[in-house]
């Protein structure tokens, strides 16, 4: 009997997770990860990793509106305000803007739900939308909670959900789309960028699309959602080769049946967990497994399981966006923000600020990160975090382990270095320090 708890002792060491592949599956899972958080791991197989991760992230509730976004003027009420009033509105909106932006980058640094609040990372840069156009802060959160809410549950609900989102309705002008003055913008980029890519659609889609999403309109003030039948173009539309009078809803249905949507997002989703591309045999296995009900958490566990992911070639090459350089940063050493505007600002000078991508496209990551501006910027992060260093060593962690600041095929290379505080100051100034 001992010898046979014995085996089962040695088993379970055997295919329990090393430090490197417990930072690894950390590294990819999360904005940022804690020392703590590795060491939990360790005694637990990859499965049981990868459970442990979803169930940290089950909470999908919304998060709860800040004051400075309630009791607002209407605007009926505004537009009765003297000239200097509305004035200092605006200016007021714009602050607000950035109090939800700093907002969300405390979120990310004290959240649990850290593979939840990755993905919704992820659909802020798919389903785009922008502070800048939609020019209202409350309903670029009432965005950011309906991502929270399906950023790991289904894809179909999600599709469904996104055509009443007053920010996308805003910002892809479908709220200027009416019957004989139909905007295909909303169509167009609802088939190449969010479901099907390029060369799946034609378009006479397009053009079908547009006008079965004629009439969707939101209120700019508190984003609820109108449907205007008198815009609505009520024609019979031919769509994906089916002739009907279509509505927006019954054009998710028909995308939802078309062969190409699976590939295209398993696609985008390996391409946040493993750096090289998959064969496609692999491919059209996820795809296969996705176009079951589109499970968004069941595609991403199963990603998590493939060879390709624990590979040693997938770990340390992935560059760090600016929000997981910062609130990786901030987390691991748990470090208090006093101002967290300072995010905004850096995220700024780094080409991403957080509610503002670039354009419909979104951030394209990867290398596009790194030029000669934002590298600088990097770096000058890492010399005020190196002069910082006191205050990085005294964290409610007991011991700072600096061995898994980088990926392990990596830290070999400041293993001579003896005193901690130097070893520190020289990996936070590597370039490996911007990998993950």
């Amino acid at each position: 009997m001992k010898e046979f708890l014995l085996f089962l002792v040695l088993l379970s060491s055997v295919f329990s997770l090393t430090t490197q592949e417990s930072r690894h599956l950390l590294a990819l899972t999360s904005v940022g990860y804690k020392e703590s958080e590795i060491q939990s791991l360790l005694a637990k197989s990859k499965s049981e990793a990868i459970e442990v991760i979803f169930q940290l992230s089950a909470d999908n509730s919304p998060t709860n509106t800040p004051s400075y976004l309630q009791n607002l003027p209407t605007f009926k009420e505004f537009r009765k305000l003297p000239k200097s009033k509305k004035q200092e509105m605006r200016k007021e909106a714009r602050k607000r803007g950035i109090q939800l932006q700093a907002d969300w980058y405390t979120y990310l640094s004290s959240s649990q739900s850290q593979l939840r609040e990755k993905m919704v990372l992820f659909w802020h840069n798919h389903f785009v939308s922008s502070l800048k156009k939609v020019k209202n802060p409350r309903l670029m959160f009432i965005q950011h909670n309906l991502f929270r809410k399906h950023a790991l549950g289904s894809f179909k609900d999600f599709l469904h959900a996104i055509i009443f989102d007053p920010a996308m309705i805003h910002y892809l002008d479908t709220q200027s789309n009416q019957k004989g003055k139909a905007n295909e913008n909303f169509a167009r980029e609802l088939l190449e960028l969010f479901t099907l890519g390029i060369g799946n659609y034609n378009e006479n889609d397009i053009k079908e699309i547009a006008k079965a999403f004629t009439g969707y309109k939101a209120n700019h003030y508190n984003g609820k959602f109108r449907m205007q039948y008198n815009q609505h173009d009520h024609s019979k539309k031919t769509i994906f080769g089916k002739t009907q009078r279509f509505m927006g809803q019954d054009v998710i249905d028909l995308i939802l049946e078309q062969k190409s949507l699976a590939p295209f997002i398993v696609r985008k989703i390996s391409k946040q967990f493993i750096y090289h591309d998959l064969s496609q045999f692999q491919i059209d296995r996820l795809s296969t497994i996705f176009r079951k009900d589109y499970n968004i958490a069941i595609l991403i566990q199963e990603i998590l399981r493939l060879d390709e992911f624990w590979n040693e070639q997938n770990q340390g090459v992935f560059i760090k966006s600016p929000v997981e350089l910062m609130v990786g940063v901030v987390r691991y050493f748990d470090l208090q923000i006093k101002d967290p505007k300072i995010y905004v600002k850096l995220g700024r000078q780094m080409n991403q600020v957080l509610l503002n991508p670039p354009n419909v496209k979104g951030w394209p990551g990867g290398k596009h990160w790194i030029n000669s501006h934002t590298y600088i910027v990097r770096q000058n992060i890492s010399n005020r975090l190196s002069n910082n260093m006191k205050n990085m060593m005294k964290t409610s962690q007991k011991k700072v382990n600096l061995e898994f600041l980088v990926s392990s095929k990596y830290y070999a290379q400041f293993q001579n270095i003896h005193k901690k505080k130097r070893k520190l100051r020289q990996i936070l100034k590597s370039d490996y320090f911007q990998l993950k």
